[in-house]
């Protein structure tokens, strides 16, 4: 006879996981640019999964939060550039102010995980909620505002 108790309890672990992001895609965020909706979905799962190492009791949690602050970092410079051609490509008409919010955002993340790394006062907590306000706003408002844009140039480029 197996025992079957690890498997239920990674079954249940992933289950109320699931059921407890502290992020939820919702089709709302969609831009209807395949390419940033897969990059922002991504984004969002980076930011659940740094979620659950600040809440996670295991002994390696220190490990386990800068792994995924280290692919936080890492996603989000590999997605800023994918929009920033996209602006190149089109002449973005707010691309000096976009990119501003780019690099203010990457500053402030590396800055707060700079300073947890060399043990200063730090609430992993108000990190995660930062990005996940800063990135939720970020989609609604200006990276919709991005697509559409596009849209009307690609549009205007097949007509000529």
């Amino acid at each position: 006879m197996t025992d079957n108790k690890n498997t239920d309890t990674l079954t249940i672990e992933n289950e109320s996981r699931e059921d407890n992001v502290f992020i939820k895609w919702n089709p709302l965020y969609d831009t209807k640019h395949k390419i940033i909706d897969e990059q922002h979905r991504e984004l969002v799962n980076i930011i659940n999964d740094l979620y659950f190492s600040t809440i996670d009791h295991k002994a390696n949690k220190n490990e386990a939060f800068i792994n995924a602050a280290k692919r936080c970092i890492e996603y989000t410079q590999y997605h800023f550039k994918t929009e920033e051609k996209i602006m190149d490509i089109i002449n973005y008409s707010d691309a000096e102010n976009h990119r501003a919010m780019h690099r203010e955002f990457y500053n402030e993340v590396i800055n707060q995980i700079k300073n947890y790394q060399e043990g200063q006062p730090f609430i992993a907590n108000k990190l995660v909620k930062y990005l996940k306000d800063w990135l939720l706003e970020h989609i609604a408002f200006r990276d919709k505002i991005l697509v559409e844009e596009l849209m009307r140039v690609l549009k205007n480029r097949e007509g000529k």
